[in-house]
């Protein structure tokens, strides 16, 4: 289930309406459901998958893992999503390296003070 997918109506983006995606099946049986809600709130998900019990694979968004402890489902992140965190990990910390150590102080004088 994924709800991050903004709505867009003659290419203009309506950010505050949602297509809240299902998807389920055997291979060759797959069924894909698209539902429509104004929010990105807890309670869309909440209704499309109240007595649903299973694995929901997701894009990391909290309510899920609300949903997931209190309706005993199985939480699975999507590998996509998590690989969008290593990304961003490996710009910052690039960023970082080429921050000189003389923007923090405490951290100059330590390195200068070990180094003789």
């Amino acid at each position: 289930m994924r709800g991050d997918n903004p709505c867009q109506q003659n290419h203009v983006k309506l950010s505050a309406h949602w297509l809240w995606v299902r998807a389920s099946g055997a291979k060759g049986k797959r069924v894909v459901l698209f539902d429509y809600d104004p929010s990105r709130g807890k309670a869309a998900p909440l209704r499309l998958l109240a007595g649903f019990k299973g694995i929901i694979m997701t894009d990391g968004y909290q309510v899920y893992d609300e949903l997931a402890a209190t309706n005993g489902l199985t939480h699975a992140e999507c590998m996509a999503h998590l690989r969008h965190y290593f990304y961003d990990a490996k710009k910052i910390a690039k960023l970082a390296s080429r921050m000189p150590i003389r923007r923090s102080p405490t951290l100059a004088n330590s390195t200068r003070s070990n180094a003789g």
